[in-house]
């Protein structure tokens, strides 16, 4: 495949100084050899900027540094900024490409026949402790607002995506002031403008592990509370959206032990008489932890009618 189009690849980091050459090796083993990456420097406090400094050999990579912490919405904005390429994708500095993940998303955005298309996606495998546990595939293509809004699998994580820079040509940025699920924002206002498609396979490694993240139980519960409120006209817009974001958002809450917290979510005036809402009800009120046998099989129960699809 001729490589005519620049791509710029986006890797904020922080205090990640065992964890970002793997990242960075990841790019510059790609099989697609005409990209830039812009590696965005969070104020780390360790030796991240020497392991970094260390591959600048290489001049497709840029080191920016951060003169105050941003966190890692502000950094890929940054990032977007010093970016020159036709297309755009992010990586985490924790994770790590395949070596066919650039190539394939150019290549499907050149011969999609998905119209007004912005967006690429791709399937991901999920790593702890040097094994795979889990892997995932994407489904959804074209119009996805609806199975977005739902809260379905879409597969918002930023290291799966890339964009074409019409969408950021489009004004489109990550919300800094949006505490966890900044990758489900951004792709909501993409997805809002611009239609998605999908490579089918795993092109992205997931890695687990106990280090800090800025997904943790409160922020995902803000986050959810922050998203109804900014997107609530959409999310209202259909019974079906609105139960399934209401589920979801109850079902953070509840395995983050805060039961009151997810009764209050699903005892909506809107849907007080739903019968599915009447379930998720009964089960938060008489259950405070998924411990028992009963709870468990209720439970299956429940997210196979919710989410059969």
């Amino acid at each position: 495949m001729e490589e005519q189009y620049l791509v710029s690849i986006i890797l904020p980091t922080f205090n990640r100084e065992n964890l970002v050459s793997r990242a960075i090796f990841s790019v510059i083993n790609q099989s697609y050899e005409n990209w830039e990456l812009i590696i965005v420097d969070d104020c780390s406090q360790d030796n991240s900027i020497s392991v970094i400094e260390s591959f600048l050999k290489d001049t497709r990579l840029k080191l920016i540094r951060n003169k105050k912490n941003l966190g890692g919405s502000g950094s890929r904005n940054v990032g977007i900024e010093y970016s020159k390429g036709d297309f755009i994708t992010f990586l985490d500095s924790d994770d790590e490409y395949l070596p066919d993940k650039v190539k394939l998303q150019v290549n499907l955005f050149n011969n999609s026949k998905i119209n007004n298309l912005g967006v690429v996606n791709c399937g991901r495998l999920d790593e702890r402790n040097g094994k795979i546990y889990s892997s995932w595939l994407p489904k959804f293509k074209g119009d996805v607002k609806i199975p977005l809004l739902s809260k379905d699998k879409v597969g918002a994580n930023t290291s799966l995506l890339m964009v074409a820079r019409k969408v950021l040509d489009n004004n489109i940025r990550f919300d800094e002031k949006m505490p966890a699920g900044q990758d489900w924002d951004f792709l909501i206002r993409v997805c809002l403008e611009f239609n998605m498609d999908f490579v089918n396979k795993h092109l992205v490694i997931i890695h687990h592990h106990n280090g800090p993240r800025v997904y943790n139980n409160v922020s995902a519960i803000n986050a959810y509370h922050l998203q109804l409120e900014k997107y609530s006209d959409l999310i209202k817009s259909k019974s079906s959206i609105f139960k399934k974001f209401l589920i979801r958002k109850a079902l953070v809450e509840f395995s983050n032990n805060e039961r009151i917290l997810a009764i209050k979510t699903i005892n909506v005036s809107e849907l007080k008489n739903d019968q599915l809402i009447l379930l998720w009800r009964f089960y938060f009120k008489n259950f405070k932890d998924n411990s028992s046998i009963f709870s468990k099989i209720f439970l299956k129960f429940l997210l196979a009618i919710s989410f059969e699809n």
